[in-house]
């Protein structure tokens, strides 16, 4: 089992204009100290007055990740949407990388959660049946097969 303390795998984080759930998105990742991560933050939504404020409050966040030099950061000047932004992000990260960790800024992973991830990307790095790793479950637990697994397969994405 892979320590609890730091994940090698890279990160990518994507924001927007939600300070507060950025650093606390932070600070949860001082548990595991990730040392490759790449920050995408949209921005700001023109006829939305605190957007540009809250933006570069999120922005000004990035300078905080200190126990790592290795961030990269991709800037928008003007709002993609979450449509094109998230794929933008998606695209440029894996420009750099084969495979990684991505998290939207309202998500607070657990340290175990970098451990599962890691685990299954390596069990199925050459299984072409897999297409993602994912840490939602969307499925009530009356409608899956084995609820009391720590994972399982699905046919949808």
């Amino acid at each position: 089992m892979r320590s609890l303390v730091s994940t090698t795998e890279p990160l990518l984080l994507i924001a927007f204009n939600r300070p507060d759930h950025f650093e606390q998105l932070i600070e949860r990742l001082r548990e595991t100290k990730p040392q490759r991560i790449y920050v995408a933050i949209d921005g700001p939504r023109s006829g939305h007055p605190t957007d540009a404020e809250r933006v570069q409050r999120t922005r000004d966040l990035v300078q905080t990740i200190d126990w790592t030099e290795d961030v990269r950061t991709l800037i928008q000047e003007s709002n993609l949407g979450c449509g094109l932004g998230v794929s933008t992000a998606l695209t440029w990260f894996f420009d750099h990388e084969v495979r990684g960790i991505i998290l939207e800024d309202d998500i607070l992973p657990r340290a175990t959660f970098f451990n599962f991830c890691s685990e299954l990307l390596d069990r199925y790095a050459d299984d072409d049946r897999v297409l993602a790793i994912s840490g939602c479950n969307f499925v009530p637990p009356e409608f899956q097969g084995r609820p009391d697994q720590a994972y399982r397969f699905s046919r949808v994405p």
